[in-house]
C-alpha cells in the first residue's frame, strides 16, 4: 500500500488563543518528526478556522473544560469555580454547565463545518463523577478549591485588598501599528545596524572586541559621503517598500488581467519569509482587495481567504500572530520550515509572495577563500563570484521548484528580490554591499591590531548574495515551470541587514559591542555610506505565473 504523499497537520493551541501557539511545538515537531508538514491554526477553536469539508480527523485534548468565560449571573461566594453541589435549584451549577454547554455546541459546530462527510473526530474532556466525597476522594476541582481557600486566608490578612479609590474606565489592549522608518542620524542606523548583525560577531570573535569594534564602526560611517550624504540614494525599495509597491498597482494589475477566479470559493496564499509581519499584513491585504474586486467585476460569489505566513521555525510566530491586524478578513495559518523544499499540498496554491528573502543563501561558499571581505561584493570575474553566484542560483531554483509544486496551474507568483548594477563605483556610490564591505573593513581593523585572529576574518563569510537583474532573470527563464509576467526594476532606499547573529556565531558574542562602536565611527566616517542620495541598489519585482502542467 502506498503511503500518502503528505499528511497535513495543523495545531491549534488550547483555548485557542493565538498567543498560546508556542515556537518550540514547531521546532519539536519538525525536528522530531518528519512524516507531516506541521501548520500552526492561531484562533479561537469556538469559531470555524478551516476551510468548509476540507478535515478528515480532528483530536481535541484537555481543552474542551475551559470556558470561554466564567459565568458573571451567579455569585460563587468563597470558590474560584463551580465544584459543589449538582441540582438543578443551584444557581451557581445552573450557570456553570448553561456556559459549558453553549461552548462546547460552539466547538462541535465549528467541526462539523470543517469536517468532511465521514469524518472522524476524537475528544478527550476531564470529567468527574456524579458523586464524590471531597473529603477523603480527589478530583480535578481539588487543586482548585485549594486555591480558592489560600485567596480567601489572603483575603482576610488582608493581602488582597479592593480598593475602592478608583473605577476603570476604558481598559484596553493596544497593538503597536507603528511603521518603521530608517534612522536619520549615524548612530542610530549604526544601533539599528548593530541590533541584526552583533551576534553573528560575537559568536565568531568573542564578545569582548564587540564595543570597540562599533566605535571604530561608528568612526568609519560617519566618514564615508556615500553612507551619509541621503541625496545621492539610489536604492530601488523603501523601507515601506513591500506596501509601496504593491499600492503602486503593479501585483494589482496582474492580478486583474492573469489570476483565473471564476468559481473558486476558497482562496489559498503564502507569503515565505513573514518575519513578524510587518510588511506582510499590507501586501496581504493588497492582494487580497485585489482578488475580492476581480470577483466582483467578473461575478460576484462568495469566498474566503486563508493565508499561509511561513518562515524558519525560530521566527517569532508568537508576536506575528498577536499583531494579526484586528477584524482582519482571512484566516491565517503558520506555516514553519525551510521555503527552499515543499511546505504545502501540491496544486493548492493560487498566489504566492515573497519579499527580500531570496538574497539570504542556505550557507556561504566555503570552498573558496575571501580574504579581508565579509560577502562576495567585487569582481564578477574570479573564483569568489562563481562560488557565491552557483549558491544562489542553487537556492533559487530549489525554491522555484518547491513552489512549482504548490501553486495550481495558472498560479501567480510575486518575488522582490534585491539586486545590483552590473557596475557601480563603490569609492562614490552605494549599494546594499556597502554597509557589509564596511563592516569586513573594521573586522580587517581588529585583527591588525591582534583583537581577533586573523583567520577567523578570513574564514566568515555572510550567506548574502545581490544579483544583478540579468542574472536573476537567466536562472528564472532556465526553470521551465513558470512564465514571466512581469519583470520590472524598482527605486528604494536601502534597507539595512540582519547580520547580528551571525556575527556572534562565528566569533563570539564577546567582540560585539566593539564591532559596533568601531562600526559607527567608520560609518560616520564614510561619505559612501552617510549620503542616501547616491544608493545604486536596486530592487527587482518579479510577476510568474505557473505553466498549465
Amino acid at each position: 500500500m502506498q503511503s500518502p504523499t503528505l499528511n497535513q497537520y495543523a495545531m491549534n493551541a488550547g483555548e485557542g488563543q493565538h498567543s498560546y501557539v508556542k515556537n518550540s511545538i514547531y521546532q519539536i515537531t519538525t525536528q522530531e518528526y518528519n512524516y507531516y508538514n506541521a501548520l500552526g491554526l492561531p484562533g479561537d477553536f469556538h469559531g470555524r478556522l478551516l476551510p468548509k469539508s476540507s478535515l478528515h480527523f480532528a483530536y481535541c485534548s484537555w481543552s474542551l473544560h475551559w470556558l470561554t468565560e466564567a459565568p458573571a449571573t451567579a455569585l460563587n461566594k468563597g470558590a474560584t469555580m463551580y465544584s459543589g453541589n449538582r441540582k438543578k435549584d443551584d444557581q451557581v451549577y445552573d450557570a456553570y454547565l448553561c456556559q459549558f454547554g453553549k461552548d462546547l455546541g460552539s466547538f462541535l459546530d465549528a467541526r462539523a463545518q470543517e469536517l468532511m462527510n465521514g469524518g472522524l473526530m476524537a475528544l478527550l474532556i476531564p470529567t468527574v463523577p456524579s458523586f464524590c466525597d471531597p473529603q477523603t476522594e480527589y478530583t480535578l476541582t481539588c487543586y482548585l478549591n485549594l486555591m480558592g481557600s489560600c485567596l480567601i486566608d489572603m483575603a482576610k490578612k488582608t493581602i488582597i485588598d479592593n480598593n475602592n479609590n478608583y473605577s476603570i474606565e476604558r481598559f484596553e489592549i493596544l497593538y503597536n501599528t507603528r511603521k518603521h522608518s530608517l534612522p536619520s542620524t549615524v548612530r542610530e542606523r549604526v544601533a539599528f545596524f548593530r541590533a541584526v548583525i552583533e551576534k553573528l560577531i560575537g559568536d565568531h570573535f568573542g564578545s569582548e572586541i564587540i564595543n570597540e569594534f562599533f566605535d571604530l564602526y561608528t568612526k568609519k560611517y560617519a566618514a564615508s559621503s556615500v553612507l551619509v550624504n541621503s541625496d545621492n540614494d539610489k536604492t530601488h525599495v523603501t523601507l515601506r517598500g513591500v506596501e509601496d509597491i504593491v499600492a503602486d498597482s503593479i501585483i494589482e494589475e496582474e492580478i486583474a488581467k492573469k489570476l483565473d477566479v471564476s468559481s473558486i470559493n476558497s482562496f489559498h496564499i503564502a507569503d515565505y519569509g513573514c518575519a513578524t509581519g510587518h510588511n506582510s499584513f499590507p501586501a496581504i491585504k493588497i492582494i487580497t482587495q485585489a482578488i475580492t474586486r476581480k470577483i466582483s467585476e467578473i461575478a460576484s460569489h462568495d469566498h474566503e481567504f486563508f493565508v499561509y505566513f511561513n518562515d524558519n521555525v525560530t521566527n517569532d510566530f508568537n508576536t506575528l500572530f498577536r499583531s494579526l491586524p484586528k477584524n482582519n478578513y482571512y484566516h491565517a495559518l503558520g506555516l514553519p520550515g525551510d521555503f527552499h523544499g515543499r511546505l504545502l499540498p501540491k496544486s493548492s496554491l493560487h498566489f504566492a509572495y515573497c519579499s527580500w528573502s531570496l538574497h539570504w543563501l542556505t550557507e556561504a561558499p566555503t570552498t573558496v577563500l575571501n580574504k579581508g571581505a565579509t560577502m562576495y561584493s567585487g569582481n564578477r570575474k574570479d573564483q569568489v563570484y562563481d562560488a557565491y553566484l552557483s549558491q544562489f542560483g542553487k537556492d533559487l531554483c530549489s525554491f522555484l521548484d518547491a513552489r512549482a509544486q504548490e501553486l495550481m496551474s495558472g498560479g501567480l507568483m510575486a518575488l522582490l528580490i534585491p539586486t545590483v548594477p552590473n557596475f557601480w563605483d563603490p569609492q562614490t556610490e552605494y549599494t546594499l554591499t556597502s554597509d557589509l564591505n564596511l563592516l569586513g573593513s573594521c573586522l580587517v581593523d581588529m585583527s591588525n591590531k591582534g583583537i581577533i585572529d586573523e583567520a577567523k576574518v578570513d574564514t566568515f563569510n555572510l550567506p548574502y548574495y545581490f544579483a544583478t537583474p540579468e542574472e536573476l532573470k537567466t536562472i528564472i527563464n532556465n526553470n521551465n515551470n513558470y512564465g514571466i509576467e512581469r519583470f520590472e526594476i524598482l527605486k528604494n532606499p536601502r534597507m539595512p541587514m540582519v547580520t547580528e547573529k551571525l556575527i556572534g556565531d562565528h566569533f563570539g558574542s564577546e567582540i560585539i559591542d566593539a564591532l559596533f562602536d568601531l562600526y559607527l565611527k567608520k560609518l560616520a566616517a564614510s561619505s559612501v555610506l552617510v549620503n542616501t542620495g547616491n544608493d545604486r541598489t536596486l530592487v527587482t519585482l518579479v510577476v510568474l505565473k505557473r505553466e498549465t502542467n
